[in-house]
């Protein structure tokens, strides 16, 4: 006994309900919390959400409307492929990608010594902040002068230049502030702070 048209519409009112209200929300939770800030977060988002919206369309159409069913199911793709790419630009940046921003201060000879991830993805009292420390055999002044191109590519200005000239401001890839301090310690080893702030 074939599906009447009132249950087929029933099936399609309940579906797309329980997607759009529930499945959609959960998934933007669980991307802003997860995979969407990442590096290249934009990739499984909108893998993600065109995946969900694909099998919602799916389901809440009954094979009776081959040709709807086909149509919906697209078109939730598509619409979930804009909100996955939405919620990659929306999502704040996660340590790793924040990591990455790092990376492209930090020379090849310098030693990490310390890697500290602080805040939260919510941004609740403060958003997510990766710092690593380097130390580096070498006087401030060489250190700085393998650094600054770097700095100078990136951006990046000296806010206390007369109180504190070894502290850089950088913008970092849009949404992340990058700052850089040069220290000396004894024994003629510089220590090397960069700190990735997402915003």
């Amino acid at each position: 006994m074939s599906e009447r048209p009132v249950v087929r519409w029933i099936r399609v009112v309940v579906v797309l309900a329980i997607g759009l209200v529930v499945l959609f929300p959960a998934l933007f939770v669980v991307g802003w919390f997860t995979f969407s800030g990442g590096r290249f977060g934009w990739i499984p988002s909108l893998l993600a959400f065109s995946a969900l919206g694909l099998v919602i369309g799916w389901a809440a159409v009954s094979t009776h409307w081959a040709t709807a069913r086909k149509l919906t199911s697209i078109t939730l793709a598509a619409v979930g492929g804009i909100v996955g790419i939405a919620a990659a630009h929306l999502a704040p940046a996660t340590p790793g990608r924040l990591r990455h921003e790092v990376e492209a201060f930090a020379q090849p000879s310098w030693q990490l010594t310390n890697d500290r991830v602080d805040g939260n993805a919510s941004c609740f009292d403060s958003c997510t902040s990766v710092t690593r420390e380097y130390h580096v055999n070498a006087d401030v002044r060489d250190v700085l002068t393998t650094l600054r191109p770097v700095l100078t590519r990136h951006h990046c200005f000296q806010p206390t230049a007369g109180i504190d000239p070894n502290h850089w401001a950088c913008n970092g890839g849009g949404d992340i502030r990058v700052s850089v301090d040069v220290e000396r310690e004894l024994n003629r080893v510089t220590v090397v702070s960069i700190a990735a702030v997402a915003s």
